[in-house]
């Protein structure tokens, strides 16, 4: 996508510049937790669809692996398999000043659930 941000990144790319933030991570929450789109990334994910999960997980309001399941963490809640914010008024991390994303479209969701199928959820 040819945008300005793509431009300033590419630049800083190839300046080899590095940006830093003094924005706090939110933490992980428990043991095996992880962050979503670097655990799809490193399980070979394309950055094509690593973009059409991240629609799907902003849409969601989500971060972590955490986020996403029962409190074992041993299984996917439905309503974020489902993709579904209306099963479930408390979707998303309260702490985190999400941004607007419109609903994904059903290729999306799609990956979003190829995604997840990835998931190697804590079976005790």
């Amino acid at each position: 996508t040819h945008s300005w941000i793509a431009a300033c990144w590419k630049f800083a790319n190839e300046k080899k510049i590095k940006m830093r933030s003094n924005i706090a991570t939110p933490p992980l929450r428990r043991t095996h937790d992880a962050y979503l789109i670097p655990w799809f990334a490193q399980r070979g994910i394309r950055k094509a669809e690593l973009g059409r999960i991240n629609r799907c997980r902003l849409f969601l309001q989500v971060l972590r692996i955490s986020d996403i399941t029962n409190i074992e963490g041993t299984r996917i809640r439905p309503e974020y398999f489902s993709g579904d914010p209306n099963n479930n008024s408390n979707l998303g991390d309260p702490t985190i000043n999400w941004p607007q994303q419109a609903r994904p479209s059903p290729d999306d969701w799609r990956s979003w659930k190829r995604g997840l199928t990835t998931l190697r959820l804590h079976h005790p």
